[in-house]
Parts: structure tokens; sequence; C-alpha cells
């Protein structure tokens, strides 16, 4: 993994060049051995191992393939272009490019990052505390993941699934949403009190990993302001691509901007199909090939931005006839996100 991180930074620290495309092919044959020739000892490195791999893929692929990064990215900081400064600034600038997954400090930073608390940024001592306060947070939900997949029959081989009731259903989401939150978020903060311990970074590139869950009445307040961002660039940049070079579709349409959507979710689900079909090689016993492998990530993002779709669509008709927001319409859209999710 370390050498495919190296092989993306050397081509971010390389000047803008017609035949630096091809510095994608060396980190592409990387991510492959990695994802379909090796295995992980557990489901906590597998899953990590292989979400790190396939992100790191497409990032390559957007900083690589489709972005000549150092005309288009920038630093708030930063005076002059990247491609007339020295070598090892620019060195530098490609790490820092490379390993800001929500581009906190930089031009292309997203907007709705949740914002750190002014207390914990006013010291190292008081950030490093309140990472350990996330830490313990993240931890225990990743117990009570572990102990109810344990423990649960409904997560054992072979359950059925047309005998589950809604609120089994339910139950398995939560369960489900806890681990996935849990994995996120553990690493992010981990890293982040240990950088900042050690003075190797400041406390304001460190936001929270999550957002609020009082967004989360809405599935676009959910992956817009909940969820982590930490892929938001490399989806949008894949789904520009699609939407507008390769289908050449007019901007600002309804037909655009739901065809963006969709490409969103196809990327998002091709890269976590790529890191599932890591986990479950990981863990087979007689070994798992492209043929005996069930998707089961890409029906899943198809779903979520349709979902989308129906959601648009509900609160634009909610509008037209005057139903305000309030805390009803809250309620409903708590219920309706956990029944979709």
């Amino acid at each position: 993994l370390a050498l495919e991180y190296l092989s993306v930074v050397f081509a971010l620290f390389v000047k803008p060049s017609r035949f630096r495309p091809l510095l994608f092919i060396p980190i592409a044959a990387l991510s492959y051995y990695h994802l379909f020739c090796t295995v992980s000892d557990s489901v906590r490195s597998a899953y990590n191992h292989g979400i790190l791999v396939a992100q790191t893929l497409f990032m390559a692929s957007d900083y690589i393939l489709l972005t000549d990064v150092q005309r288009v990215f920038s630093r708030k900081d930063q005076k002059g272009p990247t491609y007339n400064a020295p070598a090892l600034v620019r060195f530098e600038w490609a790490f820092d490019l490379l390993t800001s997954y929500r581009g906190i400090g930089w031009l292309h930073e997203p907007r709705n990052i949740p914002r750190l608390d002014a207390k914990a940024a006013s010291s190292r001592l008081s950030f490093v505390l309140l990472q350990l306060r996330w830490l313990a947070h993240f931890w225990m939900c990743y117990e009570f993941a572990c102990v109810c997949i344990a423990w649960s029959p409904l997560f054992a081989p072979g359950s059925e699934i047309a005998h589950r009731s809604w609120l089994d259903s339910y139950f398995i989401v939560v369960v489900l949403l806890a681990l996935q939150y849990s994995l996120v978020g553990f690493p992010y903060h981990l890293a982040a009190a240990l950088l900042v311990a050690c003075g190797l970074s400041s406390p304001d590139r460190w936001p929270p990993a999550m957002g609020s869950w009082s967004e989360a009445f809405t599935l676009r307040g959910f992956w817009g302001k909940t969820w982590h961002s930490m892929l938001r660039r490399t989806l949008t940049s894949h789904a520009r691509f699609i939407t507008f070079d390769l289908l050449r579709l007019p901007p600002k349409t309804r037909v655009s901007r739901y065809t963006a959507l969709y490409a969103s979710f196809l990327v998002s689900g091709i890269m976590h199909e790529l890191m599932e079909y890591h986990l479950i090689l990981s863990m087979a016993d007689d070994g798992l090939t492209w043929k005996t492998y069930t998707y089961t990530c890409m029906p899943y993002y198809f779903w979520i931005a349709t979902a989308m779709i129906v959601e648009d669509a509900a609160i634009e008709l909610g509008k037209r006839v005057g139903i305000e927001g309030g805390r009803l319409w809250k309620v409903v859209g708590y219920l309706w996100f956990w029944t979709v999710w």
C-alpha cells in the first residue's frame, strides 16, 4: 500500500505533461494486486485495506487522468502556481493533496464540513482530549455492532430475509450503520490525535469526521451533511466526466443533475464492490472468484440514488401545496431515512 501511495504522490509531484497519464498504469496494476491477489487477516483490516486501496485508485484516476492538478488545485494560503515551485515544495504539496481527502485547507474544500469546536482548537492538549472522547464513542459503536452481529440470529449465515419483520429490518440497519460509522470515524480520529500530539499537523486540519445526526431527516441531509465527505471530490469529478464529457448533456438541467447523481453513486458502488470483494476474499475458506461473488453494493447505491429522486419530488410537491417544514415532518423524514437506508 505504501508503494501505491508513493506512486500517486510522484504522479502529483511531476510537472504538467501530456505523458503524465501514463503514470496511472503502475498504480492500477498495484491496486489490482492488492485487491485481487492478497488477503487480510481480520475483518477490520480487510475492510480498511480494501477501501483505502479502492479510494486511492479512484483518487489517482481523478488526479492523473481527469484533472491537471498543478493547474487546478491550490491551497488557501498558496502563492503562485505549483508547477513553478521548487521540487521539495511540490513534493510536500503532492503529499498534502493526496492525504487531504476532504480538501481541508484547500480552495476545493467542500461546504457543509462540520466545524471544530473553538475550545478544542485552542490548544493541542484540548484537541487531543476531544479526539480521545471521539475514539471512545466510535469504539463503543464498533463493540455494539460486533456484539449484535455475533449474537443475533438475524446475522447468522442463511438467515431468511423473507421472515424478517420491520423491526428486525430497522435493527439490522442500525447495526450495519453503527459498524460502518465506527470503521470510518475511529481511524480518522486516531490519526488526528497522533499527528497533532506529535506536532506534525494542526487542529484546524481535523474537523470531526461526521456531521450532526440532526440533519439526517432526508437522504440528501445524511449524505451531504451527516456522513463523512472524504469521497465527495472523487465522486463528483468522475460524475461530471461521465455526465458532461462522455454523455455531453447540457449543464443546469434536471436530466444532467440526476444523471450526475446516478454517476456519483455508480462510482461509489464500484469502489465499495472492490472493497467488499477483498473483504469476502480474505474471509473465504475456499477462495472466491468473480463468478461466485454476489454483488451487493451496486443495487444498494442504485436504490439510494432513485430514493433521492423520489425524495426531491416529494419535497417539491410539498412546497407547491403549501406544506411547511416542522417537527412533525422531521419525524416523518427520520422514519423515511431509516426505512430507505
